[in-house]
């Protein structure tokens, strides 16, 4: 197949009280730019979304989000290892020790990626690469039958 390609950046953070960073329970969704440039938090649970945490007032907006660069290229290094076509999510964390791996799963949050770069799936390249994945798995599968 191909080489491992980054569709989305996104960095996710919890809210004060809460034990995961998940979206469909308030979590932070924060689209991560070119060179690591973080975008404005945004939530499904938050009407007005702000350039700091919400819990915290740390500022979000605007910084670089450290070893970036690293982190994609692992991710994308994992992604490589598992020899498979297709769209794949990968969790990794910055480490005091450097970048870290902590799973892949083969259906990422959507949501966040959507709420975090607020825009629909339907607008991005990410119809073109569904596309293109599902014609190369069903040209497979005629083909081995």
């Amino acid at each position: 197949g191909q080489p491992a390609a980054v569709f989305r950046s996104l960095w996710r953070l919890p809210r004060a009280g809460m034990i995961t960073d998940h979206a469909s329970t308030g979590g932070l969704s924060v689209a991560v730019g070119e060179g690591g440039r973080l975008r404005r938090p945004r939530s499904r649970l938050l009407d007005d979304p702000d350039d700091d945490h919400p819990d915290f007032g740390a500022r979000i907006t605007d910084r670089i989000l450290p070893a970036h660069k690293e982190l994609l290229e692992l991710a994308c290094r994992a992604h490589d290892a598992t020899r498979l076509d297709g769209l794949l999510s990968w969790d990794v964390a910055l480490l005091e020790s450097g970048p870290s791996l902590m799973e892949g799963n083969s259906v990422g949050s959507f949501e966040s990626v959507q709420v975090g770069f607020d825009e629909p799936l339907g607008a991005t390249e990410f119809v073109a690469i569904a596309d293109q994945l599902l014609g190369s798995s069903f040209e497979d599968s005629s083909s081995s039958s």
